[in-house]
């Protein structure tokens, strides 16, 4: 696991303001390949299909907002209301963090940061 303070992660946004473009598919494919090579991913979910949740869980529906399954030393979340992680999941714990989040703004990256 990541040791807090230490330099070096991703934080990797999969984002856009349109549907259809690949946001899920890309994420599926980064994350594929961080825990394949043994790294600690925090994966957020933020889409309301919950593709990415249903990819990583073997076709699970997560019941509601905030759910958390556990990937071996990694942490999968589904937040269809795009709200704070506070008490679900400390980033700072993991090697690498991967979003996959749909939304109507145009400037979403402004946003988050």
């Amino acid at each position: 696991m990541h040791e807090p303070g230490r330099s070096g992660n991703l934080i990797i946004l999969c984002t856009h303001n349109d549907g259809g473009v690949g946001k899920t598919t890309l994420a599926v494919h980064i994350a594929g390949v961080l825990l394949s090579r043994g790294y600690s991913v925090l994966l957020v979910d933020c889409d309301d299909q919950a593709d990415l949740w249903q990819f990583f869980t073997k076709g699970k529906i997560p019941t509601q907002s905030k759910d958390s399954e556990d990937l071996e030393n990694s942490k999968l979340i589904w937040d269809k209301d795009k709200g704070s992680l506070k008490g679900k999941a400390n980033p700072a714990y993991f090697d690498h963090v991967v979003l996959d989040i749909d939304t109507p703004l145009q400037n979403t990256v402004q946003v988050i940061l």
